[in-house]
Formats: structure tokens, sequence, C-alpha cells
């Protein structure tokens, strides 16, 4: 799915800064912010893919409302998009996502339900690095 390294630009999410991490970073940060989660459903469409050679720019719209049972309201909907780069992984049709770039543009419900969820993640015990 992901490239060895890809640029992922958060920053309309959280802030900070974007960065060019590995496939295991990436892996490990979504983990980490996802598994604390009691539910979540991600939907993404109305991809609109450009391909030039063995590149190609995807921009898909989305909508995410995760769950965490937490006091107050436990629900958390983000609306935006996102903008891929791909590229094509060797000689056949096989495409690795080594860009992304996730802008918000509207959210509803109680804004750190991620927060909570991360912090739920972090005391849990952990799976050995190579657990994947």
């Amino acid at each position: 799915m992901f490239g060895e390294t890809v640029a992922i630009d958060n920053t309309s999410l959280r802030g900070g800064k974007a960065a060019t991490l590995s496939r295991s970073e990436v892996v490990a940060g979504w983990r980490g912010a996802l598994e604390g989660l009691d539910v979540t459903q991600h939907l993404i469409g109305n991809h609109q893919v450009h391909v030039e050679d063995d590149d190609a720019p995807a921009s898909p719209i989305s909508s995410g409302p995760p769950a965490c049972d937490v006091a107050g309201d436990p629900l958390f909907t983000l609306g935006g998009r996102y903008d891929f780069r791909l590229r094509r992984a060797g000689t056949g049709h096989t495409w690795r996502i080594v860009g992304l770039v996730a802008t918000a543009q509207w959210a509803t419900g109680n804004q750190r339900i991620m927060q909570l969820a991360a912090e739920k993640s972090r005391a849990r015990p952990q799976p050995p690095p190579d657990f994947e």
C-alpha cells in the first residue's frame, strides 16, 4: 500500500509540520492513533486519478466518524479530502502511496476523541516491534 517512504502532511488536522516517514513509521503512527478507538468507519470516495507515466495524483473525498467510550460526546466526525501521490512499483500494475496530504474541511462532535483514543492506546500493553 505504501512506498518505502511517504511524504505526509497532516498539518490541516493537527498542526505541526509535514514529514517524510518510513512505511513502518506510518503504520505505527496510525496504529497508535486508531487502536484506542472503540469503533471507527472511514469512508473514501469520488476518486479522481490522473495517471502520468509512473506517477498518479489522486484526490478522493473522505469522512470518518470514530467513536471512543468517554464521558460526554463519544462521537467525532471529520470530513475533508486527501491528495495522494501514487507511484508505480516496478513494471506491473501495483501502485504505492508515496505522498499524502490530508485537508480537513469540516468537523462535528467531540474534537478531543482522537487525543483521548491515543492516550487510551498508550495505556494498553504494546505488541513487540516486529509484530507486523
